[in-house]
């Protein structure tokens, strides 16, 4: 009985240590204010594609070819 409550003790006290997910931004939105780039969706272990120019919908959105993604410029992957 000690060891269930030492256990859902440690559970309770545990579980407040994560940290809050905040949403992550449009990033279609957010790269008409602040400057962004397309890289390669995937991760090469021998180098691979450059980072390209963002592309622009006629309606003002940021897009990246296929296999690329918008991110923000000079923000290192995690």
């Amino acid at each position: 009985m000690t060891r269930a409550l030492l256990l859902l003790a440690a559970i309770a006290v545990l579980g407040g240590c994560g940290k809050e997910r905040k949403p992550a931004p449009l990033m279609a939105d957010t790269c008409q204010t602040t400057k962004c780039v397309c890289e390669p969706s995937r991760v090469r272990l021998f180098g691979g594609p450059e980072p390209v120019p963002v592309l622009w919908k006629a309606t003002g959105e940021a897009y990246c070819p296929e296999d690329y993604v918008l991110r923000l410029a000079n923000k290192k992957k995690k």
